[in-house]
């Protein structure tokens, strides 16, 4: 058996600084993110791109939501007061990696053009019961107080995403 005495370890400035050093470095190595950081609250994204040679409009996103949650989709020629739909509104859903891609093709005797906005909104009420365990019923668990998608009507909260089509 082989016994240590530690009196006789020395600690010198050196020493200690050699040490210091090992231990911050271990530190600072763990310390760095191994991937990217987590959202700190549900967040819906995405971006389509409008074509005058083409007669509909694919939309691809990502969200956080859970999994099965149904995003809907529709085309309006701007934001604001005598706005109007262009396209048929249509449902997504929020596959296993979280992305998602929907096309949509423009309402009988409208057309599309430059320059649409594309609205995605995700309402708690019309989910499915795993999904409202999550977000909660009214979309209470959605990051009210902090989550800058947030809106509500009704008495219940719901994700909103303005993209704009170029």
């Amino acid at each position: 058996m082989t016994r240590t005495c530690w009196s006789s370890v020395s600690i010198t400035r050196r020493n200690l600084a050699a040490m210091m050093f090992v231990v911050s470095t271990v530190v600072t190595v763990h310390a760095e993110p191994f991937g990217p950081p987590p959202a700190p609250t549900f967040y819906i994204v995405a971006r389509g791109e409008y074509s005058k040679y083409s007669t509909s409009v694919t939309v691809k996103g990502a969200s956080n939501l859970p999994v099965g949650s149904r995003i809907s989709v529709s085309l309006s020629d701007f934001v604001g007061f005598q706005s109007s739909i262009l396209s048929e509104t249509a449902a997504v859903v929020v596959g296993n990696t979280g992305f998602f891609e929907v096309t949509l093709r423009p309402l009988k005797g409208k057309q599309f053009k430059d320059n649409m906005v594309c609205d995605l909104t995700f309402l708690p009420s019309s989910q499915s019961a795993a999904v409202q365990r999550v977000v909660g019923t009214k979309g209470e668990l959605l990051g009210i107080d902090s989550n800058p998608q947030v809106g509500k009507n009704s008495g219940e909260y719901y994700l909103d995403a303005l993209i704009h089509i170029p």
